[in-house]
């Protein structure tokens, strides 16, 4: 907020002018860099080799039709295996012609509907018809890309494989793609179907067992840890550790349970809650034993929010030097699910010396309100759009003003997941700052 020039001594006008005018033109230059990255934004929604949605632009979508009232038919995930072997043996053209014949086939089984590449390997569909013909539609597509598949030189003559969830009832994008994403797991190679479809509250049902185990495991508070390091990125490459990160798994004793098992069956507020309240208590033993200096970063969830015992302990936390800070990491989707109690959570955790971090950033159009409104110490893109990103100049230039904003809010951006040394100098001239990822630093052994 600019200073009133009125109230400042004569011989001080001149300063405070200049300094107000400068404030001017960082609004300015920020508010056009919002309006540049909204229009890339909006060209790269789309998968440059095949021409289909891209993940963000299908999920984008899903949630138009969600919020629409449209609640019908049947989301579908088709994965092709063996594309590796394929490039080795004939080389990347030969998969890119396999990948684009596809999505030629998956755009016409769509009918005009929902369709996307939503991963390197795998598609996403929606046939909105009941669940008869829809199997149908799903087994002739399948058969057609198998065929394909055979014709491009693979020796698994049934290379593609596929699930699909209803979805009709409550739910939203999220929960719709998980469902999916499950029934796809459960076709199995050599099954005698053709398309694995299920309906979702069978599938969630299935896995009461796990669901009981979960829960047990979360009220005892049977957490166990894997660090992984983030570093800070220059010119040169990858330099300092900035902050580990703690990313948690359930421990029975025998085996850990890893997020991606355990996280469809901690999804109900109290659940969520209880995880991060686990989460939170067993961190700081371990940021105390670890006294490296480093910022401890604890991933939690949008119950947190709103939860009670959480809001009471951030309310009483107290800094420890000894221990380094404290960094409370949220999904964006999370945050902006709620983002006036998102901000009020903020306020009171930086108030107690804690911070906030945001990670998957970049996938919802008003990304950039979390940016402004809450002041986080860093934001951790989602891992699809920085690939995009070094792939597609259109993608490209939405990251560049993505991250050219957070540094200009002093918010640190990072790259995840970097597997190759050899892009982090694309990474830094894209504007990320910091970097995460097998390229800089192997994850350290879980810590029971």
């Amino acid at each position: 907020m600019p200073i009133n020039e009125a109230r400042v001594p004569t011989e001080l006008q001149p300063l405070v002018g200049a300094f107000n005018r400068m404030l001017g033109a960082l609004a300015q230059a920020l508010d056009a860099e919002s309006t540049r990255a909204e229009r890339f934004r909006d060209q790269a929604l789309v998968d440059e080799l095949t021409g289909l949605a891209n993940r963000r632009g299908f999920r984008a979508a899903l949630e138009a039709r969600i919020e629409a009232g449209q609640r019908s038919g049947w989301l579908a995930l088709l994965r092709i295996d063996g594309l590796e072997d394929l490039n080795n043996r004939y080389g990347r053209q030969t998969v890119d012609d396999l990948l684009t014949e596809s999505a030629q086939y998956i755009r016409d089984a769509a009918k005009g509907g929902l369709c996307g590449r939503v991963e390197g390997a795998s598609f996403a569909l929606l046939v909105d018809a009941a669940e008869a013909p829809a199997r149908q539609v799903l087994v002739a597509l399948r058969a057609r890309l198998n065929g394909l598949a055979r014709a491009a030189g693979t020796d698994d003559p049934a290379a593609w494989r596929g699930g699909a969830a209803d979805c009709g009832g409550d739910g939203d994008a999220a929960r719709w793609l998980a469902a999916a994403d499950r029934a796809l797991h459960l076709w199995r190679p050599g099954d005698t179907q053709e398309f694995a479809l299920a309906h979702a509250q069978d599938i969630e049902s299935a896995g009461g067992a796990v669901r009981g185990t979960v829960r047990d495991l979360i009220g005892r508070g049977c957490i166990a840890f894997a660090s992984q390091v983030t570093r800070r990125l220059d010119a040169s490459g990858a330099a300092g550790a900035l902050h580990v990160e703690l990313r948690a798994a359930l421990d029975t004793g025998d085996r850990l349970i890893r997020a991606a098992e355990y996280m469809s069956y901690a999804g109900e507020a109290r659940v969520s809650a209880a995880l991060d309240s686990a989460c939170l208590m067993r961190a700081l033993e371990h940021a105390q034993a670890r006294r490296d200096g480093l910022a401890t970063v604890v991933n939690v969830s949008a119950a947190a929010l709103i939860d009670t015992d959480i809001l009471r302990w951030v309310g009483s936390y107290r800094h420890d030097a000894r221990r380094g800070s404290f960094i409370l990491e949220f999904s964006e989707v999370a945050l902006l699910g709620d983002p006036d109690a998102a901000e009020a959570f903020a306020q009171l955790a930086q108030s107690r010396r804690l911070a906030i971090g945001i990670k998957h950033f970049g996938l919802h159009a008003n990304a950039l309100s979390l940016l402004r409104r809450l002041r986080p110490q860093h934001v951790k893109f989602s891992v699809t759009l920085t690939r995009e990103a070094l792939l597609n100049p259109d993608s490209g230039a939405y990251v560049s003003s993505l991250t050219g904003i957070a540094s200009a809010l002093s918010i640190l951006p990072v790259a995840v997941a970097v597997e190759h040394a050899e892009t982090l100098a694309a990474l830094h001239a894209l504007g990320f700052r910091g970097v995460q990822g097998e390229a800089v630093a192997a994850e350290i052994l879980p810590v029971r």
